[in-house]
């Protein structure tokens, strides 16, 4: 449990269902890549346009190499690889496209010590370099690059602490100081999995994080404020994703326990006032690396876990999730498949990246597309169920009271640490249509817990204190 949520309701409901509601991920690009290559970045123009950045990770110096840049443009039916030879660089870590033609990506050159974004108009045939920085060994991490529009452009320097913006395509650019003294003072660590969903551009507004605040700036970045998110040190703000009507989520997935980086949870931030000012919500009792907004739904959001995995031991479970209400609620799509990066067109259609050195068997794809209409009945199982205990917090049993509409498949309980690992189970074969209550003794030490209420493919969790 992060320390922020602490004083926040411990029997919050969090709604998730294991069965796709309406969809799947299909594998695309089957054994284009290599096992050890993972994707950087993903844009998604429409649902048949899509660009994505895949590299290979070198973990005795945590940089990239040997990246490749593919794109589709029939909805990832076919999949080709886009001609970067005559560039000169190390590693790719970025790319926003707007078009079949017209992309731009964000690279650094180890030798040259330049960080540089490069820009195509004719499917990578040609690159101009738009700009270009050179900076010493320890700052060569290139800028994070956004366009609104043709013309209308944006990109976030963190190590050059910088922002910068262009009204012309990227032919020229204005740039300003990223850092108030404060704020680069408590800059601590940022978590830029990939660089579409780390931060978030509206008009002129612009939200980014790090292990100690979000910062936005309301006028292209030329000015900043910052938010204290009172988090740990080493959970930096990892994705930060906003609906069109100023309603944001941002995510942090990272804690520590017995001395060890895992990932188990997820803290939410939420803003409705275009980032003025966030709230948290209650941790989602599953890991998500990575959020992204849904285009055409009100308030829906979708997210994916892996990449930190590669990292270190974890103890947490990869999975892929949506909310349907701007956070309060989230439902698990699948479980046990690790990707990283997401970007969605529509309700219906989105892509997700694979990440390096997962055992993904003989399908091995560069790439997963979402296939089924999210904007459906989501909330039906939340709709369905009420559940709750009492007492809680609790010391040896509590009151587990229910309320279902439908008698004709039995109810699990599952009670869990949060570590996941199963304390107890109980089972109802046949459960009433309407209340139903059970008295739970519950063997566990003190300490937060989940109670998992499973029904058919639905579940919901709460979390339970036991003192």
């Amino acid at each position: 449990m992060k320390k922020i949520f602490t004083l926040f309701c411990f029997v919050a409901i969090i709604a998730n269902a294991h069965a796709q509601p309406g969809g799947q991920w299909v594998p695309q690009g089957e054994n284009l890549l290599t096992n050890d290559y993972g994707t950087n970045d993903i844009s998604v123009v429409d649902e048949n346009i899509v660009w994505t950045v895949a590299c290979k990770t070198n973990f005795s110096t945590y940089t990239f190499e040997d990246c490749l840049l593919l794109r589709t443009i029939d909805g990832g039916e076919n999949w080709t690889f886009v001609d970067v030879s005559g560039l000169v660089f190390t590693f790719i870590v970025g790319v926003h496209a707007i078009s079949e033609t017209t992309a731009w990506i964000t690279t650094c050159d180890g030798d040259a010590n330049q960080k540089s974004i490069h820009k195509t108009t004719d499917g990578g045939d040609t690159w101009v370099a738009q700009y270009s920085e050179e900076v010493p060994p320890n700052r060569l991490f290139p800028p994070a690059v956004k366009f609104t529009d043709e013309q209308t452009g944006f990109f976030i320097d963190i190590w050059g602490k910088a922002s910068g913006r262009t009204a012309d395509g990227g032919m020229t650019w204005e740039t300003s100081d990223l850092f108030t003294n404060e704020a680069e003072n408590l800059f601590f660590y940022w978590g830029q999995l990939s660089q579409q969903n780390w931060w978030d551009v509206k008009g002129d507004t612009i939200w980014w994080g790090t292990s100690r605040y979000i910062a936005r700036s309301i006028n292209g970045g030329v000015d900043w404020e910052y938010f204290f998110t009172n988090l740990p040190q080493n959970n930096p703000i990892q994705a930060i994703a906003f609906n069109p009507e100023g309603l944001g989520l941002a995510i942090s997935d990272q804690q520590t326990i017995l001395g060890y980086t895992s990932i188990s949870e997820t803290v939410v931030l939420r803003s409705e006032d275009f980032g003025a000012t966030w709230t948290p919500l209650p941790n989602v009792p599953f890991p998500m690396s990575i959020i992204t907004y849904i285009p055409g739904t009100e308030n829906s959001f979708i997210g994916v876990s892996g990449e930190w995995f590669t990292f270190s031991e974890q103890l947490g479970e990869y999975v892929s999730a949506f909310t349907p209400d701007g956070g309060e609620t989230w439902q698990m799509l699948d479980q046990g498949i690790a990707r990283n990066a997401i970007r969605f067109a529509s309700p219906s259609l989105g892509w997700a990246g694979r990440v390096e050195d997962f055992d993904y068997g003989a399908i091995n794809p560069a790439i997963f597309k979402w296939e089924g209409d999210l904007n459906t009945d989501a909330k039906e199982f939340l709709k369905e169920v009420n559940i709750g205990v009492n007492p809680n917090p609790f010391t040896g049993q509590t009151l587990l009271e229910f309320e279902l509409n439908n008698n004709t498949q039995p109810v699990e309980i599952t009670i869990t640490d949060v570590l996941g690992k199963v304390i107890q189970t109980f089972r109802f074969e046949k459960p009433n249509s309407g209340f139903n209550r059970k008295l739970l003794n519950i063997e566990a030490p003190a300490g937060l817990l989940f109670l998992t209420l499973k029904q058919g493919d639905g579940l919901k969790t709460i979390k339970l204190v036991k003192q």
